[in-house]
């Protein structure tokens, strides 16, 4: 399909609520260096939350297949995201098989597998995590931020955990995970080659941090030696471009 065919939107079904029952804008907990400039951050302990279910409901009238990205302003998969709103939210990516959603998290896989297994069992649809029992969800793309070196290979890292537990098991099970450098601070080896994922995207803060022409660079090399997309969508700071070297570079993880 060409990109052209496919809208893009973003929706943020996760926000804080005032006492009048008004939207109360966003929360986050700052947990990297990513973090730092976030307008959702807060030093809010006990944020009043609440899930607006009909956002991921309207996703469902849409007439033309649609980039969708969710939980921008939040980690989806943070301690504080009610399992009854992950499950809802499962339930309608599973609902438009036509539409490509998008998600991203700062938090380690303990927490996504956690959250995933808690909605496997809950529905029967959602794949094994063990040897490829079950296909996986394809419209379903899962990010993992990526600031910096340390990040990544906090993140990353497999020594910690066995390899069935690892991000890359999923990927060679047919998850669709990519790497979401946003906002990207410094180089990062992604270690492509021995990683493979579905895409990198790149970008700096928005009238934050410029991300480093370097790294920006870094990056695209290793999507092109490993022939993995790669989506630059802009500098941040005070640029509002997204030319790198006088070309765009517009390939989402697929």
């Amino acid at each position: 399909m060409r990109k052209s065919e496919w809208d893009n939107i973003t929706i943020n079904p996760i926000h804080l609520i005032r006492e009048d029952g008004t939207h109360g804008g966003y929360w986050c907990r700052e947990t990297s260096p990513g973090c730092r400039l976030c307008s959702s951050k807060s030093i809010i302990e006990n944020p009043k939350l609440t899930y607006s279910s009909y956002m991921m409901e309207n996703m469902a009238r849409l007439t033309r297949p649609t980039n969708i990205w969710i939980c921008t302003r939040t980690d989806i998969f943070g301690d504080w995201v009610q399992n009854e709103w992950l499950l809802h939210i499962f339930k309608c990516i599973n609902q438009t098989p036509k539409n490509r959603y998008y998600v991203s998290s700062k938090y380690d896989r303990r927490n996504f597998l956690y959250n995933l297994r808690w909605v496997q069992d809950e529905m029967n649809w959602i794949p094994s995590l063990k040897y490829g029992e079950k296909k996986p969800m394809t419209n379903l793309y899962i990010g993992i931020t990526v600031e910096n070196q340390k990040m990544f290979d906090e993140r990353i890292g497999r020594t910690i955990y066995s390899y069935e537990q690892s991000w890359h098991f999923l990927a060679q099970q047919g998850w669709k995970i990519f790497y979401n450098c946003t906002p990207l601070l410094s180089i990062v080896d992604l270690k492509l080659k021995q990683y493979p994922v579905s895409g990198v995207i790149v970008s700096g803060e928005i009238g934050g941090r410029e991300v480093p022409e370097d790294a920006v660079i870094y990056i695209k090399n290793q999507c092109d030696r490993a022939g993995i997309p790669f989506f630059f969508s802009g500098w941040g700071g005070k640029r509002t471009d997204r030319f790198l070297r006088g070309e765009e570079f517009l390939t989402l993880p697929h």
